[in-house]
C-alpha cells in the first residue's frame, strides 16, 4: 500500500501530532507529588513537595540555570525544644553523584541554593502554600529549598540528606526518589 502524503495528509498528522503532545502535557499537569516521610527521635519530616526548578526569584536575585529542584519539608517536632537547629541543603545526590559536582563538570559555575524556613503563619503567604497539606493544629516548619544547576538526567535517583534538629543536636533525613517523581516545572 502506497500512502501519498498531501496537504489533507499532512494536516491529520500535524493534528494527531498535536493531539498526543497535549495529551502528554494534560498528564504532567495532572501529576501530583507522593509525599515522603521520614521519622527521627527529635521531629517527623516530610518532604511534601518536589518540582523541576531552573530560576531563582528573589528580591535581591532573578536568575535562570539550565535545570534544578525545589524541594519543600514539613517538620513536625516531637520534642519540647529552645532552639530549632540545622544545615542548610546545598547539594543532594544524581544516580549516587554530588549535583554540585555534576554542575562543576559541565562547566558551570556553583549557584547559591535559596533557603527559606516558614512557621505555620507565615507559609500562608508562600505561592505554592496550597498544593501543600499540613496536618492538622500541629506545630511546624516548612523548609523550602531551591537548589539549581546542569540539567538533570531524565532517568535515575535522587537521594536528598536532609539535617534538622534542636537545641544543637542534629539528625539525618535521607529521602529517596525518582527523577521521574519530580513534578516538572510550570
Amino acid at each position: 500500500m502506497k500512502i501519498h502524503f498531501n496537504r489533507i495528509n499532512l494536516a491529520c498528522a500535524a493534528l494527531l501530532f498535536i493531539f498526543f503532545a497535549g495529551c502528554t502535557s494534560l498528564q504532567n499537569q495532572n501529576k501530583t507529588f507522593n509525599a515522603i516521610t521520614r521519622n527521627g527521635k527529635m521531629s517527623e519530616i516530610v518532604l511534601a513537595f518536589a518540582q523541576r526548578q531552573n530560576r531563582i526569584e528573589t528580591a535581591e536575585r532573578n536568575e535562570t540555570h539550565p535545570d534544578g529542584i525545589l524541594f519543600y519539608f514539613i517538620i513536625y517536632p516531637k520534642i519540647e525544644f529552645e532552639i530549632p537547629a540545622l544545615v542548610e541543603l546545598r547539594d543532594f545526590d544524581v544516580n549516587g553523584t554530588s549535583y554540585l559536582e555534576l554542575t562543576r563538570r559541565n562547566g558551570i559555575s556553583d549557584i547559591e541554593p535559596v533557603t527559606v524556613i516558614y512557621d505555620r503563619n507565615s507559609f500562608r503567604h508562600d505561592e505554592r502554600s496550597g498544593l501543600i497539606n499540613i496536618r492538622g493544629g500541629r506545630e511546624c516548619f516548612i523548609k523550602k529549598v531551591t537548589i539549581c544547576g546542569t540539567a538533570l538526567p531524565l532517568e535515575g535517583t535522587i537521594n536528598a540528606k536532609l539535617f534538622f534538629g534542636f537545641d544543637y543536636n542534629l539528625e539525618e533525613f535521607n529521602f529517596f526518589l525518582n527523577i521521574d517523581d519530580i513534578l516538572l516545572r510550570n
